[in-house]
């Protein structure tokens, strides 16, 4: 099958436009108000101050080097520019972008993955950046974009693409892991387990209202979870493939929420793949759409997708400026609700990063995780 191209300057996420070109992030409003006496420390590419980097004329000239110097509850804030090599992030600490992701990057140049965190708590955040080029395709060997271990950052309003790992080479999760990963673009990634997101061993992420597109595995072609609990919720995932199973989400002994996603013509696989019938996933409000593997597989049979609101029918196109039409405007069901404001406007706003994931949809995760027995 020819590999599809989605164009992204037009992608719609139903009725909601979800904008590759991210706006600069007002940055001083997405501070909580908590830590507004906390250290901001600045990093430019052509910057030569020294600690504790308290302006642009007295910027870090690497991420890291600002990250070595700042302490929970403080802000790395990154101007404009390109920027290589691993960064290792530290627990409670902001690592924003001034200008939104069009305008910085973090490249790995093929050695690694973009940014390490280990040990990470909630209120570690990850917003507006571009993360590409990292590169770990070992075996067994996770990330490429976001390397993830017993850590739970939230992670919004990033584009992370043309990554190549083992395991999740976009975002990958182990070891206790409850990350939220919302409002992000994912994209042009090619892995084994997972060609987007993993979530391995104990892990339960928030997979929220993202865009996950054309990436590339053997299982799990946009989403796999193993051994793990996660709530997916209200992703639009177009045009991935997984050789083996799950063009769409793969779960192997992963009791899973799945609700109000799109998973459309995906290249090869299924729209969702369940290995096993011991942790049922449960689906609700669903839209699959042109998937060349079907609906369903493995334990997840197609009437599965039949009831509970899921539905097969064809979101909608939109013709692009090239001609392609693999686009989504709407859905058909009614069931189906309208996603959340767009990211133009939640960037705008007080408290952006945490305003991405409406409370609402928070509670729904926490009540998930509860039912299972783990604490948010």
């Amino acid at each position: 099958m020819k590999r599809l191209q989605v164009p992204l300057a037009a992608i719609r996420h139903r009725s909601l436009v979800l904008r590759v070109r991210l706006l600069p992030l007002v940055v001083a409003a997405s501070l909580c108000a908590g830590v507004a006496a906390a250290a901001v420390l600045h990093v430019r590419p052509d910057g030569h101050g020294a600690p504790p980097f308290a302006t642009w004329r007295n910027a870090a000239p690497t991420i890291q080097t600002a990250m070595a110097a700042a302490a929970a509850g403080d802000t790395v804030l990154v101007g404009l520019g390109r920027y290589e090599k691993t960064v290792t992030l530290k627990s409670g600490v902001a690592l924003m972008s001034a200008s939104g992701a069009d305008s910085t990057i973090l490249d790995a140049a093929g050695d690694r993955y973009v940014l390490f965190g280990q040990q990470l708590d909630a209120s570690t955040l990850i917003q507006g950046f571009t993360l590409q080029h990292g590169r770990r395709d070992h075996p067994n060997s996770g990330g490429g974009g976001i390397y993830l271990e017993g850590s739970s950052p939230l992670v919004v309003f990033n584009i992370i693409q043309d990554h190549l790992g083992y395991l999740g080479p976009c975002v990958y999760m182990n070891h206790g892991s409850n990350a939220v990963i919302a409002c992000n673009v994912m994209r042009r990634a090619e892995g084994y387990l997972g060609g987007a997101v993993a979530a391995y061993a104990r892990c339960a992420p928030l997979v929220y209202n993202n865009l996950i597109v054309d990436n590339d595995a053997v299982s799990g072609g946009a989403v796999l979870a193993h051994v793990s609990t996660p709530v997916i919720i209200g992703n639009t995932m177009i045009g991935n493939a997984a050789t083996s199973s799950g063009g769409g989400i793969y779960l192997d002994d992963s009791p899973a929420l799945i609700r109000d996603n799109v998973i459309a013509r995906s290249r090869k696989g299924a729209a969702v793949y369940l290995l096993g019938e011991q942790k049922p996933a449960v689906l609700h409000r669903n839209l699959v759409w042109q998937n060349e593997g079907g609906a369903a597989g493995g334990a997840c049979k197609p009437p599965a997708i039949e009831v509970d609101g899921n539905c097969e029918a064809d979101p909608g196109a939109l013709t692009s400026q090239d001609g392609l039409q693999p686009l989504l405007v709407r859905s058909p069901c009614d069931s189906l609700p309208v996603g959340a404001a767009p990211w133009s406007a939640l960037a705008r706003r007080s408290g952006a990063a945490r305003a991405a994931v409406p409370d609402s949809v928070r509670a729904l995760w926490q009540g998930w995780l509860k039912d299972h027995g783990i604490t948010p």
